[in-house]
């Protein structure tokens, strides 16, 4: 409409300056026997026609442009719509895999079996988490005696022979545990996802351990040499694994310190943490 308007305005335009050259020219020019009069009124036609054309031209060319401009804004429009559709076919690629990963982790851990010996050094098996229960306690009491503050823990030679014992002891079941938890965690981290799903993806995962398994997940990240590459993408990385870490439940809390501070979470902010995080035990 606003084309329309212009272009009506320019045909006006060329109209009136016709009209009036028309005029002038018979004011101006008295003498109507001059062969030359004739042929300058009728010469005004011309220009009227050359002003027209002009008119035409312009009116086209704004034409196009705005034809061009919505073609532009469509294309932008549609790309915009490829952009969300890849993104959310993205997240769908990714929650297919990631949801198929906690079902193996879930499976894995429901299915385990383990023999280990009780309280009256009787071998019977234990399944799942039970048997996380009851690794963790065999692993500690290696070190009860040291678990009195302020006397520090054995070598830290001592604590790795032992955990690579009750390690050996699974039988392969710790081994893909742990590769498995590993590979959901930096699945996450590798993924094209924003900080902030990355970190809502992260904390589903993390709701799923229970308190043995951080206990364990913390000691193989810690003291075990093949948890050394765990405890460098953990450190580096901004998930906090241990938030909810019991860790009145360590060997000795002088341990904490083996963990940079930033994978304990909320936990940083807790007092009583922070003053066992910080505290220098005799040696």
């Amino acid at each position: 409409m606003k084309n329309f308007l212009i272009f009506m305005g320019m045909i006006i335009l060329v109209l009136g300056l016709w009209i009036g050259s028309f005029f002038l020219i018979d004011w101006y020019i008295q003498d109507a026997n001059k062969a030359g009069v004739f042929g300058d009124q009728f010469g005004a036609i011309n220009a009227l026609f050359s002003g027209l054309a002009f008119a035409g031209l312009i009116y086209t060319i704004l034409l196009q442009r705005d034809e061009l401009l919505a073609t532009q804004e469509e294309i932008r429009n549609q790309t915009k719509e490829f952009e969300k559709q890849n993104e959310t076919l993205a997240l769908q690629r990714f929650e297919m895999s990631f949801f198929n990963m906690l079902s193996m982790f879930n499976s894995i851990l429901e299915k385990s079996q383990i023999k280990l010996k009780n309280e009256g050094h009787e071998e019977i098996p234990y399944m799942g988490r039970a048997a996380f229960v009851r690794l963790y306690a065999i692993f500690k009491s290696h070190f009860s005696a040291n678990r009195m503050y302020p006397t520090p823990p054995s070598e830290d030679d001592k604590i790795a022979t032992a955990f690579r014992v009750i390690f050996n002891d699974t039988k392969g079941v710790l081994s893909q545990y742990f590769r498995l938890t590993y590979r959901i965690i930096k699945f996450i981290l590798e993924s094209d996802l924003t900080d902030g799903e990355k970190s809502r993806y992260f904390k589903i995962f993390r709701s799923l351990l229970s308190d043995s398994e951080l206990l364990i997940l913390f000691y193989n990240c810690t003291f075990y040499d093949k948890g050394k590459s765990f405890k460098e993408m953990l450190e580096k990385s901004s998930f906090e694994l241990f938030d909810n870490l019991p860790w009145q439940e360590l060997i000795h809390p002088i341990h904490l310190k083996k963990m940079k501070v930033s994978v304990y979470g909320e936990l940083a902010s807790n007092k009583e943490f922070l003053e066992a995080y910080n505290k220098t035990f005799d040696t």
